[in-house]
């Protein structure tokens, strides 16, 4: 289930520790995939990664509030 959606086509996760688990991980990749074979955008935070670099990585996206 996705954390957030950018209309049309960018689906969120924010992977906890859960995703840890290879079960998980494999579900959850099978279920991103249907997404992105679709045409949506999938855009994936891990805990473990690095929130700065993705938040750059995806200017579009992750926009300054005022």
């Amino acid at each position: 289930k996705p954390d957030f959606f950018y209309h049309p086509d960018t689906w969120i996760f924010c992977d906890g520790t859960q995703h840890d688990d290879p079960a998980q991980q494999i579900d959850a990749a099978a279920q991103r995939k249907a997404q992105t074979d679709r045409g949506d955008e999938v855009i994936v935070y891990n805990y473990k990664d690095n929130l700065d670099s993705l938040v750059a990585k995806y200017p579009d996206i992750f926009k300054p509030v005022r």
